[in-house]
């Protein structure tokens, strides 16, 4: 089994099925092609495993033709598991297509996406998880009666074994502690 570092620091939840963070869910206009973690603005976020920067681009924004989020930033890293996307960011300066990254390397951190709060969170690391060779840009929107666009992969049972990676360090911790 793989062991995948956790993007943000801490315990986090990984949203599934029907929740609006989780990866296919249908949104207003089309399906959710990652899966949010809603974390505060400034959380540092971290490379889930090694590998190469193959992407670095505007997000959201004015930038992308989504004047209705703020501006942020995508780093993709290709890997071992595929291309890891970290959007809604703002990467570090030091982060640079084609550097060679570690597991647990700093990318950047969590931006406000959302321009208005609605009730939501409105920061959030977004993870989209696609084949070897692809970058976020070759991935079409996955619109309504549209199957799942080919080279999308869904990056939540990778997202659960980081958090089971937390929770067994915890656990590990702990028992230590009552030695």
């Amino acid at each position: 089994m793989t062991i995948y570092y956790p993007p943000i620091e801490g315990f986090f939840n990984v949203p599934i099925k029907n929740h609006y963070g989780s990866f296919g869910v249908k949104r207003k206009y089309s399906h959710h092609c990652g899966v949010d973690l809603y974390a505060p603005v400034g959380t540092p976020v971290y490379a889930i495993e090694s590998g190469t920067v193959v992407e670095i681009e505007w997000f959201t924004g004015p930038e992308t033709q989504t004047d209705w989020w703020l501006p942020t930033r995508c780093v993709s890293i290709e890997g071992d598991t595929g291309v890891i996307v970290y959007g809604e960011i703002n990467k570090i300066d030091n982060v640079l297509v084609g550097f060679k990254v570690s597991q647990g390397c700093r990318l950047g951190s969590v931006q406000r996406v959302l321009r208005h709060d609605k009730g939501k969170p409105t920061s959030m690391l977004h993870i989209q998880l696609l084949e070897h060779g692809m970058i976020d840009n070759d991935i079409p929107s996955w619109t309504h009666g549209m199957d799942k666009p080919k080279g999308l992969l869904d990056p939540t049972q990778m997202l659960i074994q980081c958090q089971l990676g937390i929770l067994s360090d915890n656990i590990n911790t702990n028992k230590e502690n009552l030695k």
